[in-house]
């Protein structure tokens, strides 16, 4: 793409987010192999609802049906969509229908940031292609910048025509700043951008510099010569500035991403301590403030795919703690295991396997490696066309999770070799053929399986190729490139034989497989990777003339424990319970290692493993938590929250999800659940309380807007009855006995909530009362009142004659009341609102 061309985009992009008519005639012309590459890389997100994908999708197909997209039938669809009609479109996916119809809007409008049609259609007219094409102009015209003013150790930043933001853009720029700032955002740059009418030049600082150091010069010029000389005439001051203690700005605080390391989660049962466990670790996986959590995860089926998608990735792990979990389950011990010779035998071995815990810390702390292996390696053998070229194999150099296989692995990295296990001691350097290798095999009785194994390591991997070194399923540790021919080396000191020479062009990293491959590795020893599945653009950090200075890579993971309090800690953690200090994490000023007594190695918890526990307060099964770990750790109490049981904050939660394609289950719902907390009228939804209601109006100002408005409800109140059970609870008990609104969440939601409420008392909350109680009925009468518990009516009953008992005491005891509860079948709504009444 040339520079004329690029101002003929700046142009065309410009008429159309001023609504150029030029628009709706380009999108109409859209070619069929266009449309389908486009519908194919939507798909996905149109299955999972995502509103702006399904828009785009439901206009891809009616162009391809031959419809014309206007001004008019653009806002026809949109107001349809807006009122989430989609069963029409018979090219939506029964799954995208329903989590389309699912997907939770904070605001009326699906598309409130989307105003401008343009921003809706601008991805179908800039296409990937065409972003390639410009990135590489832009790119070229940096680096004629950088030859032409002779400027070293510095970064370049591109932004193309999709803008920051991708809502599109009529212009594109990119600036050069200094290697050792961390960003553009944070140095004054050299700086360009693109237009209709050629450069616009410029000296400034960047968005993070505070606005007393700040700093804008510009020039606009109509050839690059112009841009160049101007640039060149900033070159000294640009120096000076970046060589100066220039200001930044101090970051805004509350919407930083701040989380202990160690936290636990405590409070009485159905209080959603687990649950929330899922909502913390993907915030802090995602290094998310509270409020942008918030805006991002509002659905709470679209957060479990991400925490799974990180528990996939070995991210996020999930245990909990029990009485007989150890130190040797839970950071390392000798375990036996199977090992399969190459004889085909199987032999029982004893190696030190570590734990969960152990597991994730290696995992965690391997980003220091990596960033270590990033920086070394060698830039000028990453060239895309040789990888696009070439074929990928995932192979496994000894098993990973064993430490006497590590000396395979770094055996071969030290010798730029890559060695198979499989085949024996038996030499393959004359076959030529699979029939040559298969005769080989059966001759010396070796395994059938090394036969497969020899035919990819001796034969269809050739010089030139890469290799993959595995590290689990879900890692990779190196990549090679093959530069030599099979090898056979009977005295070989790690046991294998057969090894081809490579060329490592990156080693001692730790990174997952998915920042390099779309699906996660199998356990075979060696195989082909699918070429479209290799993520490329994972090189391309690599790909510059000038020295990059490599990112801080740095990836959280998390570990949560849920009733940690139900594990002897002191035994579980062992030696490592000092180490979980913030201050004494790897990374940090004093940091600590721990000699491990199976290994013998030097171990410590690195400062981006992030610890949540959760801790039943009722559970009297246990001890108090180790005082030892509870000084370690941020305690985060959390209480029964009633206001999520309140019948017209629930009410309000069904209005907003009508809409006439779900007008018939809509209904039943709202018949039921009307019926059910006693609103006898089917209100229209009022305007005013709406949109504060979008602004996150609280529960108290819409259960006051029903009082004001005459909707008064009197049938069962759920957030009434548990706040009056936990008052009573907390007077004989305390606050660590009361019971959670988890046990009630879903009663409204229920189609039968009179039988639900039922069973969740008989099943829950009854046998959770007589064991917090000790079987006192009396006690349980007293938080609940007689419809529940009653006096046994028969009185005729005696006690046995015994003359050692005086007669007084006989007496107190034959008048002193046995209670009973009653039967579920018995209990109407009148005898739970009795409990509040």
């Amino acid at each position: 793409m040339t520079l004329a061309e690029l101002k003929n985009l700046s142009s065309k992009y410009n008429a159309y987010l001023n609504g150029d008519a030029s628009l709706y005639a380009d999108v109409n012309a859209m070619d069929k192999k266009t449309i389908a590459a486009l519908k194919k890389e939507y798909l996905d997100s149109v299955n999972r609802g995502r509103p702006v994908q399904v828009f785009r999708y439901v206009l891809l197909n009616l162009i391809e049906q031959g419809f014309a997209i206007t001004p008019e039938s653009f806002e026809q669809v949109k107001n349809k969509l807006e009122k989430r009609q989609v069963d029409d479109y018979a090219f939506l996916s029964s799954e995208a229908k329903a989590n389309f119809k699912a997907y939770p809007a904070k605001k009326k409008s699906f598309f409130v940031n989307w105003k401008n049609p343009a921003t809706i259609l601008f991805p179908f007219l800039y296409t990937e292609e065409i972003a390639k094409q410009v990135e590489k102009e832009l790119e070229s015209i940096l680096d004629t910048i950088i030859k032409s003013l002779k400027l070293t150790n510095v970064q370049k930043h591109i932004v193309d025509f999709n803008g920051p933001q991708n809502y599109g853009s009529a212009r594109c720029w990119g600036s050069i700043y200094p290697v050792d700032r961390p960003s553009h955002k944070d140095s004054y740059q050299l700086h360009f951008s693109v237009n209709a009418n050629g450069f616009d030049g410029a000296l400034f600082s960047g968005s993070n510099i505070a606005r007393e150091a700040s700093i804008d010069e510009r020039e606009n010029s109509s050839t690059l010569e112009g841009l160049v000389s101007f640039l060149g005439s900033k070159k000294e001051r640009w120096l000076e500035l970046n060589q100066s203690k220039f200001i930044e700005k101090e970051p805004q605080k509350p919407e930083q991403f701040r989380v202990p390391l160690n936290q636990i989660f405590y409070g009485p049962p159905g209080t959603g301590k687990t649950y929330h466990t899922i909502s913390e670790a993907v915030k802090i996986v995602e290094e998310l403030s509270d409020v942008d959590f918030e805006n991002l995860y509002s659905n709470r089926t679209e957060l479990k795919k991400v925490y799974e998608k990180y528990v996939s990735k070995g991210q996020i792990a999930f245990t909990t703690f029990h009485q007989s979990l150890s130190y040797e389950d839970f950071i390392e011990g000798i375990k036996p295991q199977t090992v399969k010779q190459t004889n085909g035998d199987t032999q029982v071995t004893y190696d030190v396997k570590p734990g969960i815990f152990k597991s994730l810390c290696e995992n965690a702390a391997g980003y220091q490696a990596t960033k270590q292996g990033l920086a070394q390696t060698d830039q000028n053998k990453f060239v895309r066309e040789d990888f696009s070229k070439a074929l990928f194999y995932k192979m496994s150099l000894g098993d990973s999770t064993s430490t006497e296989d590590d000396v395979i692995f770094d055996y071969c990295i030290k010798h730029n070799v890559v060695s198979l296990g499989w085949g024996g001691n038996v030499d393959y350097s004359k076959c030529q053929t699979e029939s040559d290798i298969k005769a080989l095999v059966d001759e010396n009785n070796v395994d059938k399986s090394a036969g497969g194994y020899m035919n990819y390591f001796k034969l269809y991997i050739k010089t030139g190729n890469y290799i993959v070194v595995s590290k689990g399923l879900y890692r990779f540790r190196a990549i090679g490139k093959v530069v030599g021919d099979y090898e056979y080396d009977p005295a070989s000191e790690i046991g294998y034989h057969h090894f081809r020479k490579v060329d490592w062009i990156i080693k001692d990293v730790d990174l997952p497989v998915d920042d390099i491959y779309t699906k996660q590795f199998s356990q075979s020893s060696l195989y082909k990777l699918v070429q479209d599945n290799i993520k490329f653009n994972f090189f391309d950090q690599f790909k510059t003339e000038t020295k990059v200075q490599i990112e801080n890579i740095k990836r959280n993971y998390v570990l949560i424990i849920d009733e940690v309090n139900r594990g002897n800690v002191s035994q579980i953690f062992g030696e490592l319970i000092t180490l979980l200090e913030e201050d004494k994490r790897k990374g940090n000023n004093e940091e600590l290692l721990a000699m491990l007594p199976y290994s013998q190695k030097p171990f410590g918890v690195p400062n981006n493993l992030y610890l949540i526990g959760t801790m039943n307060t009722a559970d009297k099964s246990v001890e108090a938590l180790d005082s030892a770990l509870r000084r370690r750790f941020f305690f985060k109490q959390m209480l029964p929250n009633a206001d999520l049981l309140s019948p017209e904050f629930v009410i309000f939660n069904l209005w907003d999800q009508y809409s006439k394609s779900n007008e018939a289950e809509y209904s039943k719902r709202e018949k039921v659940l009307y019926e059910f907390v006693g609103l006898s009228i089917n209100h229209d939804r009022d305007d005013k309380l709406w949109e504060a209601y979008e602004g996150e109006a609280a529960v108290e100002e819409i259960e006051q807007y029903f009082a004001t408005n005459g909707l008064s409800l009197s049938g069962v109140n759920l957030k009434k009855l548990l706040t009056i059970i936990n008052f009573r609870i907390e007077k004989l008990l305390g606050i660590d006995h009361t019971i959670g609104h988890a046990y009630f969440i879903h009663i409204y939601q229920a189609e039968n909530p009179l039988a639900a409420l039922k069973q969740t008392f008989s099943k829950n909350i009854l046998p959770l009362l007589q064991e917090y109680f000790y079987g006192d009925y009396g006690k349980i009468g007293l938080v609940l009142g007689e419809g529940f518990v009653t006096a046994k009516k028969d009185k005729t009953l005696k006690f046995a004659a015994f003359k050692e008992m005086d007669q007084n005491t006989r007496e107190d005891y034959e008048g002193k009341p046995v209670y009973e509860l009653t039967s579920p079948d018995d209990w109407t709504k009148e005898h739970f609102m009795g409990i509040y009444s």
